[in-house]
């Protein structure tokens, strides 16, 4: 079951895709989040999560970096953020702050 579904996306991003323009808010795109939920997740849980993108792709919803719970972008991401989340306590901590002195006006 789980490959129809991989084939479906597959032939969507083959036939319907091109048709539009790259315009997808999310990062990945909903096709791509589609194919990895399936894959990493299997039918039932992988078409629920591509069924609940869907659902969040709107003209209201802001878009953003979304990938797939559990997935290896998803790691990758938390290093990322940890690591700059690192640097700029350190940032912080090293830079001095604004001076108290008064300013001379004159």
């Amino acid at each position: 079951m789980k490959y129809l579904f991989i084939g479906f996306v597959k032939a969507w991003r083959a036939i319907v895709s091109p048709w539009y323009s790259p315009c997808c808010k999310y990062y990945p795109s909903c096709s791509a989040y589609a194919l990895e939920a399936l894959e990493l997740n299997g039918a039932l849980k992988g078409v629920c999560q591509a069924v609940s993108r869907l659902l969040r792709c709107n003209p209201w919803s802001k878009g953003g970096f979304d990938p797939v719970p559990g997935s290896p972008l998803e790691a990758k991401a938390a290093l990322w953020w940890a690591d700059e989340t690192e640097e700029l306590i350190e940032d912080l901590r090293v830079s001095p702050g604004p001076s108290s002195a008064p300013a001379v006006m004159g």
